[in-house]
This record gives structure tokens, C-alpha cells and sequence, in this order.
């Protein structure tokens, strides 16, 4: 018995040694998000061809498919762009795109959902670093042994070192399979030069650049009316901000306030059935504190975010194309009345 648990234990030190070994050694373009990666490209080169001042949105998908940024240029006068990604992003990697984006004289809505404020820590997931590796490898292994050997302990599986190897495997003998993940890791200029080539083709929903105009927004998210039931955010988040939070925050609206850059606040929606109580204004209350405590501002109350489900596409944070036409109105006349800009400009 005493030898059988001596050679189980040593296989399974191997089997660890040999996952670590391929986490830091090997890469290829396993599965992951890339169209993460190309729409970053794109959004960046369509906001450093737009002049100053200019409304930039930011979050996560919510802001992808809530947000209607030509509306919002066509009634404002101001140049727009939808900054929106994917809420499985981490915080500090969705303020240096903004960072990325943002110019003296800039106005940024940050619309985080609910998670960033008091869920998300400093802690990578696997789904952090499946796309480090996948897509952006090279920050990744930029990193000090130390950290990086952190972030596989904490956040990696033995599924993405099989990734890893099987994806090598299929990338030297049938590396045509790949085409769509090696065009999403190729150069910025070729990625612009076929969005500027398929721009708006795409007939359908898909998360492909080909499905983005001009201003950054999602297209083809029509799609058929859905009752969405289950998972939805609580009225009462969020309340308040974490320590984590805290630290990633303060630090950027230091920047963009040194950059001359304003930055507001805003919620992501509420899908509810009936209209709540008044509880939510005590969290309300709660949390505009904190959003003045870390030296930001609110742009509305989050009562302007609670739809029905009739206006949700596929998830409770993405709303169809009828909520996002009412969240753009909104968004319109708050930003409206914070800037001080006349009626009808």
C-alpha cells in the first residue's frame, strides 16, 4: 500500500510539474475569445480618428449592445465612440483601453457592472488566463516569474496546458483549421484593413469586427423578443465599492482628471418583471457616497435603468434593439443636462 501511494504521489507531482512546464514554455492559439482582440483594434483606431472633445462609453457588453454611439454623436454634435467590450474583462484592463482612447477635453461614461465594484479582485480566473495566453501572450510573459508562476497556480487547470498541446498538435499539421484565431493574433494594420473591408457585411448577429460600424456599436442585435427569466442584477447593487476596487479606481480618475478628461459613472440595467419597491433608493444613496468618496460623479440614478424583459436580446445585460433605442434617448438627455449642452444640439 505504502509503495502504491509513493508512485500515485509521484505522477501526480510529474503531472503538475509537467502542466507548469507547459504553461510557461508552449504557445499557441488555444480556445479563447479573439474577437475580444479585434474589437479592441478596432475601436482603438476608430477613436484616435475622431477629434477632441468626444464622448467615450465604457464597460463591459452591456455598453457593447446598450449603447447606440451614432445616435448619440447625430443629437449631441459631439464625435462618439462605444468603447464596450466584455464584462469578463478585468477593471484595470477596461480603464487602460480608456486610458488608451481618452484625450484632453474627453468625457467618458464608465458603465461597470455590478461585479466590478465589490466582486472582482485582484485574483486572475481561468477565463483571464485562457486569453492572456490566446491573444496576449506577450504581456503575459512580460510579467516576472514570480507573478506569472502566481496567476497559473491561482487561475489555470489542467485543461489549458491539453489546450496548449492538442492546439500545437492541429496548428503544425492542419494549421488552415486556425485561420480565424491567426487573423484575429495578426498585425493591428492588417486586422483595421479587413474591418475597413467587411465593415457591415455581416447580415446577422455575430461577434465578428464585420458587425461593428463605424462608431463602435453592435449591429444585427434585433433577434426576436425574449421573455429572459433567471440570472438578473438585484435593484440593491451595487452599494458599495471594495478596497480592491478602490485602489484600481482612484489612481485612474487621478489620470484623467491630470488629462483634463471628465469621467462619469453610470449603471448597467435591471431586468425586472415588476417595478421594485423603494428599497433601492437606500443602496442608491449608499453608493453615490461612494462613487464622491473615491472623487467620481454619478450621470443618473439607476431608477433610468429598469426594463421590463421584452427589452433584452440574449442575456440580462444586453438589451435589443428597442432598449438599446430607449437607453440611448436617456443617456442622451442626462449627458444633455451634465454638459450643459443646448436643447436640440
Amino acid at each position: 500500500m505504502k509503495t502504491y501511494l509513493v508512485k500515485l504521489a509521484a505522477v501526480v507531482v510529474i503531472m503538475m510539474v509537467g502542466h507548469y512546464v507547459i504553461l510557461f514554455t508552449i504557445r499557441t492559439p488555444i480556445p479563447a475569445e479573439y474577437w475580444v482582440r479585434e474589437f479592441i483594434v478596432v475601436k482603438q483606431y476608430q477613436a484616435a480618428a475622431m477629434p477632441s472633445p468626444k464622448l467615450i462609453f465604457a464597460g463591459g457588453s452591456f455598453t457593447l449592445f446598450g449603447i447606440d454611439a451614432v445616435e448619440v454623436q447625430r443629437s449631441l454634435g459631439l464625435p462618439a465612440i462605444n468603447l464596450g467590450l466584455h464584462a469578463g474583462m478585468r477593471l484595470e484592463d477596461h480603464l487602460a483601453e480608456v486610458s488608451l482612447a481618452a484625450k484632453p477635453g474627453d468625457v467618458v461614461v464608465l458603465s461597470l457592472e455590478p461585479a466590478y465594484y465589490n466582486y472582482y479582485t485582484y485574483r486572475w480566473n481561468g477565463w483571464d488566463l485562457r486569453n492572456a495566453i490566446a491573444w496576449d501572450h506577450a504581456s503575459l510573459d512580460s510579467l516576472p516569474f514570480g507573478r506569472r508562476l502566481q496567476l497559473f497556480v491561482e487561475s489555470s487547470d489542467i485543461s489549458i496546458s491539453l489546450d496548449l498541446v492538442e492546439t500545437g498538435i492541429i496548428e503544425h499539421f492542419f494549421p488552415t483549421s486556425l485561420r480565424r484565431r491567426q487573423e484575429a493574433l495578426g498585425p493591428d494594420q492588417a486586422i483595421i484593413a479587413r474591418y475597413l473591408a467587411e465593415q457591415g457585411k455581416s447580415p446577422v448577429f455575430v461577434f465578428d469586427i464585420s458587425n461593428l460600424d463605424s462608431n463602435g456599436d453592435m449591429l444585427n442585435t434585433e433577434g426576436t423578443t425574449i421573455a429572459l427569466e433567471g440570472k438578473k442584477t438585484s435593484p440593491m447593487e451595487p452599494a458599495s465599492i471594495s478596497p480592491y476596487a478602490e485602489s484600481v479606481l482612484v489612481p485612474f480618475l487621478a489620470e484623467m482628471k491630470n488629462r483634463q478628461v471628465r469621467v462619469f459613472f453610470d449603471y448597467t440595467p435591471y431586468m425586472l418583471s415588476l417595478k421594485p419597491g423603494e428599497e433601492w433608493k437606500e443602496s442608491e444613496v449608499a453608493f453615490s457616497g461612494e462613487i464622491r468618496r473615491i472623487g467620481g460623479e454619478l450621470l443618473e440614478q439607476r431608477d433610468a435603468f429598469f426594463y421590463p424583459n421584452s427589452l433584452f436580446f440574449n442575456s440580462y445585460l444586453h438589451l435589443n434593439a428597442q432598449g438599446r433605442e430607449k437607453r440611448t434617448q436617456t443617456l442622451i438627455e442626462a449627458l444633455r443636462h451634465k454638459l450643459k449642452l443646448p436643447a436640440g444640439s
